[in-house]
């Protein structure tokens, strides 16, 4: 058994036609970071997709690398949800039913600081996913949940997958 790490850009993300993330850049001495900016009054949505490689069975983790502008170290609260698309499938692509929401509380570790959110999504809520078949991912920020205290923009980099091959 060993695991497989699939690490996921959000610069190919698919937004819904509201209530989505602002792309965003911030220019340091050392270099320059960007990624999709989450509000923090308002839930807002990306979907990211990919491909199943060597997919055994169980709990697959997505890690959401995220930071901010802050100092402030109150929480964000990140939530995900699956799509598997089987091609040759009689399922239509754009009115597939999103899968079971699995959620994480994360700290922000300070102001421009890689923040990594674990968020464990069991067998159960990866919609019946095989290998080699597709996905999509809703990546999204529960402003609304009282647990989400950052009062400031929380700004994903990116996502990487982990999940067993047996």
């Amino acid at each position: 058994m060993a695991n497989v790490y699939q690490v996921l850009g959000v610069q190919g993300a698919d937004f819904p036609d509201t209530g989505f993330p602002a792309w965003t850049r911030k220019t340091g001495t050392a270099r320059a970071v960007s990624g999709l900016a989450y509000d923090a009054s308002s839930t807002e949505t990306c979907y990211i997709k990919g491909k199943w490689v060597n997919y055994g069975s169980g709990t697959c983790t997505v890690d959401i690398d995220w930071w901010s502008d802050s100092s402030s170290t109150n929480n964000v609260v990140w939530s995900v949800q699956f799509i598997a698309l089987t091609p040759g499938d009689a399922s239509n692509m754009v009115t597939r039913a999103w899968d079971t929401k699995a959620s994480s509380t994360d700290a922000n570790a300070g102001q421009m600081y890689l923040n990594r959110a674990p968020v464990a999504v069991p067998e159960s809520g990866l919609d019946g996913v095989a290998d080699g078949d597709f996905f999509s991912i809703a990546v999204y920020r529960e402003a609304g949940n009282g647990s989400d205290d950052l009062a400031a923009d929380a700004v994903i980099e990116g996502l990487r997958l982990t999940y067993s091959d047996t």
